[in-house]
């Protein structure tokens, strides 16, 4: 398994590894078509910030991105496996790559947003809870963790 850097020919992959990880958490088809404007990547998001690929014998595994926030603050803004590829060690091996990034960058924190069906994984990794954030639909909050390097 090795990391790229994703460029315009990835998108398909990208968008259909996001789509894909979502529903796995089975959440109503409403939801779903309500994040498809902040879930799609499209070019001009893939022109403001990095994405990562994790590939393996040609097919894509997992996506991840971040965004910088100034003065070495980043958020972690699109971190998913291939359902298919959960528990498999993708996430981290990804992850594991993003954070070494940041450190190269002498970042000072990430942020992470996190799916709560994604707290153990963050926390495995040696994310600290730190508070919650709005979502969508309304009254939804997502766990708020943080790595500081």
């Amino acid at each position: 398994m090795d990391v790229y850097e994703a460029d315009p020919r990835d998108l398909k992959d990208i968008n259909r590894i996001v789509i894909a990880a979502k529903r796995h958490w089975g959440y109503p088809e409403e939801w779903i078509q309500q994040w498809l404007p902040d879930l799609t990547v499209n070019e001009s998001v893939l022109e403001e910030r990095p994405f990562w690929l994790l590939k393996s014998e040609g097919s894509t595994l997992a996506v991840a991105s971040c965004a910088s926030l100034g003065e070495g603050l980043y958020e972690l803004e699109d971190c998913w496996v291939d359902p298919a590829c959960m528990g498999l060690g993708a996430g981290k091996k990804l992850l594991e790559f993003v954070l070494s990034h940041l450190q190269e960058l002498s970042a000072k924190e990430l942020l992470i947003a996190a799916d709560p069906n994604a707290t153990g994984f963050y926390e495995k990794m040696g994310a600290e809870a730190c508070g919650f954030r709005d979502s969508t639909p309304e009254g939804r909050k997502l766990p708020l963790y943080k790595v500081v390097f």
